[in-house]
């Protein structure tokens, strides 16, 4: 589903590649968008990339962490 996003952002980066400018934020879109589409998401729309950064965290969202209280302590 957000396959023409993907190739818009593979497009803006073989043209910043040729012109010698780097774009670091479309690099990591860029890698995101391939890995939602190795994991299946493909056909999901943007919001599924939540589920993939969860997945790629190897931590559920929400988990307590470091200066952050588990879910179900915040009011």
């Amino acid at each position: 589903m957000w396959s023409s996003c993907h190739k818009d952002i593979r497009l803006a980066l073989a043209a910043a590649r040729e012109s010698g400018v780097a774009l670091p934020s479309a690099s990591v879109a860029d890698s995101m968008l391939s890995t939602a589409a190795e994991l299946g998401y493909g056909h999901r729309d943007i919001a599924a990339l939540y589920q993939v950064l969860e997945q790629m965290a190897a931590a559920p969202v929400g988990a307590p962490g470091p200066g952050r209280p588990a879910m179900k302590d915040v009011a």
